[in-house]
Formats: C-alpha cells, structure tokens, sequence
C-alpha cells in the first residue's frame, strides 16, 4: 500500500537572491539533482544547507525563511545604498503617475494606444471616462475644480515620464517631480474656435452616419468662425485629427451599428482559453450569500436594542474570495460582517499572498492549506472594495497589474464567477435557514424559522468545505485533476514567489497628522524615538508626522522622511513588541486594567507579564486564523489610540561598572545572601570632609572633663508684666534685628538740600 503524497509549495529562488534562515544570512544556488535549492553562511563558519523543496516550503509556512530578491545584483547596488522605499511610500501626485503611466504601458502593450502624444490624448480620454463612471453623482452647489496639475500634464511631458520610468528599469520614484517650470508652447487657436469645434465633432456619432466634411463645412460657415481670418480658422487636416482625438472608433460604431454589434466587432478574444501558471492570473470577487444565519454570535448583537433585535434577528452575509485561475484553487476567504469596502479587500489580499496552515487547524480541517505566495496578475470588477486607491496601490506595489474588466462582462472573470455557482449548487444546500436567490426558487422554505448557526461558527465550517471538500473534488477545468493536486504538480514545475518584508510593508495602515511630542511619537501607548525624529523636532517642536503601522508587529512603525520622498523604519526603545499584534496588545491593554491601577499599567514589568499572559488568548488566535475576524481600519487604530492614557515607561537600566567591579560586586560567592545593613552612628552621621571623624568624641570629652563639666541649664528672664489696658494675651511686638546702612539714598534732592 503506497503512501498519500504530502501537498506542499514549491518556491523558487535565483543565484542573486539573499535568504534568511532564522536571523542567519545565506546565498542561493540550485542543487544539482533539481530537488531543492544550496544554502551557504554569508560569513560567519560558511555553514551550508541542503533543503529540498518540501522542508523549504515548510520553513516559508512558519515563516523561518526570509527571502531579499536580487540583492546581489549589480542594478541593485544604489537601490539598496538609499533609504528603503516602496511604491506605497510616493507623494500623493507622483502614486497617481504611476498609476496612470503602468496603465498607459499595458494598454500600448495590449495594441489599445500608441506611444505618441496621440496615444496619450486618447488614454487620457479614457482614463477619463472610466474615473467619471464610478465617480460620485454631483449634489448641487458650486462646482470644485479637482484636477491636479502635477498629474495632468501636456502628452509631450507625458511622454517624458514614460521614458524616465522605463529607462529607470520602471522605478517608480523616478516620477517624484524634481523641477519647475509650465509649458512655453500654448495653442494659436482661440478657445471659443476649439469649443466650437468640438459642439460639430460631438454630433459626428449619429445613426445617418453623415459625412464629417459636412459637419467640417457647418463649422466654417458658423456665425462664430465666418468673420475671422484664414489664420485663425483651423484646416480640414486639424478638424479631423481633433475628432480623432475626441472620438473612439468604438463609439462610432455604436452609433452606426448599436453598441451590441460594436461589441462584438471590436472586443479582442485573444487566442482563446489558455493555462495559466500557478499565480499567474487570480481572481477576486464579493459574493453574497444566500444564507440566513443568526446574528448571536457576533460582535454585532449586543450593542442592538430590543426592539432591534427582533426586526433584524437574521442577516445575509457578503463572503470576500481570491482564486488562482491556474489550479482553481481558494487562496483566500473572508467572510465579512458588513457590506464591501474600506480594508476586505486589501485584508483578502493579504490572505491569499500568507500561510494559511493556522486557519485550516484553527477550523478544524483534516487536509492542509498549503496555497500561498506572491500573485502576477490581479483582476477584480469595479466594486467598492477594489476600485479605491489603497487597494490599488497594494496591487501595483506587489505585481504591478492590475485588471479591471468591463462592467456586464462576467465572462471577463468566468473562473471565479463560475465558482460562486459551483458553490451554491453544491454546498449551500448543506445549511440550515438558506434564503435562496429569489422567492421563487425558495417557495414554501421558511429560511428564518431555520437558521441555526452564528457568525464564527458559520465561517468555520466554510473552511472545511474549501479545504476538505473542494480541493479534494475533481475539476472539469483541471481535466478531472483535483485543485490540491494540480496545485502541488504545477508549483513543482512553475516555482512561485514567496512574499519579502518589503512586500509585507504594503499592507500597511497610514496615519496622517500625528504629534511628535518630547517623550516621542506616541502610538498605541507605545514610544518611539531616534537621532531622526529628534531632527525633526529640532526644526519643527509642534510638528506633525505621517506614519505607516504594521497591524502585525508593533516594535517599529515607518515615518515619513524629512523630504517628503519615502518612510523610514523608527523602533520603540521597549523590548518585548516583536511580533506583538495589534488585537494582542489591546487584549493585554484590557489585562492590566483589570489587575492593576493608572500608574501600574505603565509600568514595563507590568506591560511584559502582560504580553506573556495573552499571548495564546482566544482572540489572539481567532485574529490569525478566523477568516471572519474583525478586519481593523485606520479608524480603529485611532480609537484605540484614544482610548489609552499616557505611555510605557522604560525598563530600568542595568547598572554598566565598565571594566573595573566594586569588591562587593567582583568578590564573594553569589548565591551567599548578603549581610544585614550596619546602623552604628558612623553610618548614619558620615565622615567629615576635613578629618575623620569620631562618633564618640562628644561622649569621650564629657568623660574626661568630668561631670561637673556639664554647662549649666539655660534659664530665661521672667516676663514683663502687661501695661494696664493691655490683655494678658496680647505679646510685645518683637524688636527688628540691626539693618545695614544704606550706601545708596535714591532720594538725590535731599542730598543736594
């Protein structure tokens, strides 16, 4: 009887690579049997390490190996003699260059523009027409002008910035503005001329499909152009490289034809289904769930009226979801407690891209859940979770693309889309209190009378479903192979990419605006200081700075640099916050509240019993590995931020005696209890500064003069009796002491009398 393969990830390295195995640095090289990878000590005693891919992959599962991507590399050299920035970490203007020029190169990569200055009118016009689409509907009031010159700039600068981006080897900080100066070159045509214009181009798309010289000849002959000189009067060539500009041949089409048949004529279909590699392509999605579960167990109920609870005592829930359309397997699940947006869908990201060991033991699955890795491509719809800026920002900091289909074009997503039906088909019917898609699909099904499961309960069995059920299932896509099989071959012969530090950095929170105070910057409870922030106090005491915070390890926040250009890492002078959560470190917050008072909290001894005590806390373990954990945003950063009083105090200092000891500390044997402390008068009075001094002289002096030596008792006079009239009470005023004489007589009149 043969033995049941191990699933497990098969990861790749490169000869430039620099890895980190347990705080120890080592070069890379493939052995030579093709079943692993060399490790060899980078100094030290050149210790060499022989893994093969399954004990490498269970060292990136417990995150002991830490990789640095062509660190060798010479390219690379003044990359990393610089500050460590990421794209995450670009001024505001130049994130949206780089958004905008990564777009402009996969739409010349896909033939959809050329690199002109047309091309960039045309992508402009686009890029255009997608922000208004999912921009909020105007309220009235007087119309703000939003647009950013820093982003908008001339096709020609455009162009310029494409070129430095690529030549650049596409760093994105190589649009960082580094100059000053506007434009020499502006148009000869007045811009009544170019508003009438384009009024005759705009009514070229029409169903009559009319000639454009007929339109061009309605424009010359216009009351606004007919009495201006040829100059002034832009040519039929102009006219049409305008309408060019304006109008897609798309919409032409529609216009012509009807936009069904314009879709069909110009839509590419490639070259038809393809295999993609493990991670080369996933797919994210929100999908509601036709359940009715109970809202007892979640964090919701309790803050709910009466009243309340009886109008919404059972609620439906959005699931979050990432699959690799290579091996259709989950990476990532989360099950959400509100509708989409805000951090699901950068949390989902994060989850497909880490180690979900602890979430398939945390659930209670049989099998692993060994998918993970760094994603090529991302392609989502237009949704409220991934049509935001940071979502976007974390995409392009990791891959580099990311898709966003047309909208009604689910065809466009059909692995993931093509899930959720699986899904609901297959395992819905399995609980209690399913609601259905629609009334009449459920019929006579009374889905409130049957729900019988909360929140945490319901997403712990969702996990087995995935881990247990549908990795295990043959799949029609996959040629009747299983997910975790076809999983497990493919990353055997397609190596995938374990997530850096400097790719776990995206997933930051930032703050805005926060103080810089004496002690610090104060985050949490927590200080943090160095030589860097005290120069920036030096330059600015009421200061204020952007921070990025790690909700994961708090023993060191990022801070914006001084030019404005990046973040640099800024420790806490605490020990004892390495890998300490945030979740972990409001549990210990409440811990010490409840055992000791104020000033005892902040006490380091205090806070590290603390950490120790709710380190295996139950929501400590429900955060890592409940895929329907609360997923933390800024504001919650700030409200716990609030919340706490003050900050830790430094641990004492151990006492530094340099090379020389004290006798009492060289000397004896240690484990010996030291002795009692001598209280003779010598210890008590001390020695004088001028000669030793004798407790016992004034005893020895009175011994040898004898007692008749004793000066005698100090008497006093006998009071004066009171004058009459005056109260027995009343005492005589005491006489003031002698004053000096005054050299100096202010009064300089009486002098000269």
């Amino acid at each position: 009887m043969s033995e049941t393969p191990i699933p497990f990830t098969t990861f790749g390295f490169d000869e430039t690579d620099r890895v980190r195995i347990r705080g120890t640095y080592y070069r890379v090289r493939k052995r030579d049997d093709g079943l692993g990878y060399i490790f060899t000590e980078i100094g030290g005693r050149g210790e060499v390490l022989a893994p093969v891919h399954f004990e490498i992959s269970r060292m990136v599962q417990s995150r002991a190996l830490k990789v640095e991507r062509k660190w060798f590399a010479r390219e690379d050299a003044l990359a990393k003699a610089g500050p460590p920035m990421d794209p995450g970490d670009l001024p505001d203007y130049a994130a949206s260059r780089f958004l905008m020029v990564t777009k402009f190169l996969e739409g010349r990569r896909e033939g959809i523009w050329p690199k002109s200055e047309e091309g960039v009118q045309k992508f402009y016009a686009n890029y255009d027409k997608i922000r208004a689409a999912f921009a909020p509907k105007p309220r009235g009031g007087k119309k703000i002008d939003t647009s950013d010159g820093l982003t908008r700039v001339c096709p020609r600068q455009f162009l310029r910035n494409v070129a430095k981006f690529e030549a650049s080897g596409r760093n994105p900080f190589s649009l960082v503005r580094n100059y000053r100066g506007r434009s020499l070159h502006p148009s000869q045509f007045d811009e009544s001329v170019v508003e009438a214009a384009e009024e005759y181009i705009g009514k070229i798309p029409n169903a009559k499909r009319p000639k454009v010289r007929k339109y061009y000849d309605d424009f010359i002959e216009g009351s606004r152009i007919a009495g201006l000189s040829k100059e002034e009067v832009p040519s039929y060539r102009t006219f049409l490289r305008w309408r060019h500009d304006i109008l897609e041949d798309l919409h032409i089409a529609a216009a012509y034809s009807g936009e069904d048949a314009a879709k069909d004529d110009f839509q590419m279909t490639g070259a038809g289904q393809r295999r993609y590699k493990p991670l080369e392509r996933v797919e994210f999605d929100e999908h509601k769930l036709d359940l009715m579960s109970l809202l007892k167990g979640t964090r919701l109920w309790g803050v709910l009226h009466d009243e309340a609870q009886k109008k919404i005592d059972a609620m439906r829930f959005w699931c979050s979801v990432a699959i690799d359309v290579g091996t259709r397997s989950i990476l990532a699940m989360r099950l959400l407690d509100s509708d989409p947006g805000g951090r699901s869908g950068i949390e989902t990201l994060r989850m497909a891209c880490s180690p979900k060991e602890g979430t398939a033991l945390f659930a209670g699955s049989e099998a692993p859940w060994p998918m993970s890795g760094k994603p090529g491509t991302v392609a989502t719809d237009s949704g409220a979770a991934y049509n935001q800026r940071d979502f976007q920002l974390t995409v392009v900091s990791l891959c580099g693309t990311h898709l966003i289909p047309p909208v009604r074009n689910a065809r466009l997503r059909g692995v993931i889309e093509r899930y959720f039906r699986t899904f609901n088909d297959r395992y819905m019917h399995l609980f209690s209190g399913r609601t259905f898609s629609n009334p009449i699909t459920r019929g006579a099904y009374d889905s409130k009378a049957n729900a019988s499961m909360n929140f945490e309960e319901f997403a712990r069995h969702l996990v087995r479903l995935i881990v247990d059920a549908y990795h295990h299932t043959p799949h029609a896509g996959l040629d009747g192979q299983t997910p975790i099989d076809a999983w497990t071959t493919m990353t055997a012969k397609y190596e995938v990419l374990s997530m850096t530090e400097k790719d776990e950095r995206a997933f930051d929170i930032t703050i805005y605006d926060h103080p810089v105070g004496r002690n610090g910057l104060i985050f949490l409870g927590i200080p943090y200081v160095d030589e860097r922030l005290q120069k920036f106090r030096s330059k600015n005491k009421k200061g204020r700075v952007d921070l990025r915070v790690n909700l994961w390890d708090l023993s060191r926040i990022r801070v914006r640099t001084l030019d404005g250009k990046g973040f640099y890492p800024l420790r806490t002078p605490i020990p004892g916050f390495e890998g300490v959560s945030v979740t972990h470190w409001r549990i210990a917050l409440r811990w010490l509240e409840e055992r000791f008072s104020i000033d005892e909290q902040k006490n380091y001894e205090n806070v590290r019993r603390a950490i120790k005590a709710t380190e295996y806390a139950v929501e400590v373990a429900e955060e890592k590995n409940d895929i329907s954990s609360h997923l933390i945003t800024k504001d919650d950063l700030l409200e716990v931020h609030r919340s706490i009083k003050g900050h830790i105090f430094q641990p004492k200092a151990s006492q530094d005696y340099g090379d020389i000891l004290p006798e009492e500390v060289a000397g004896g044997d240690p484990s010996a209890t030291p002795p009692e402390p001598r209280r003779s008068r010598r210890d008590i009075v001390g020695p004088s500064s001028t000669a030793p001094l004798d407790p016992d002289r004034f005893e020895k002096a009175r011994r040898a003069a004898g007692q008749d030596a004793v000066s005698p008792p100090v008497t006093r006079k006998n009071p004066r009796k009171p004058k009459p009239g005056q109260t027995p009470d009343a005492q005589e005023p005491r006489a003031s002491s002698a004053r000096r004489k005054r050299l100096f007589n202010p009064d300089w009149k009486a002098e000269e009398k």
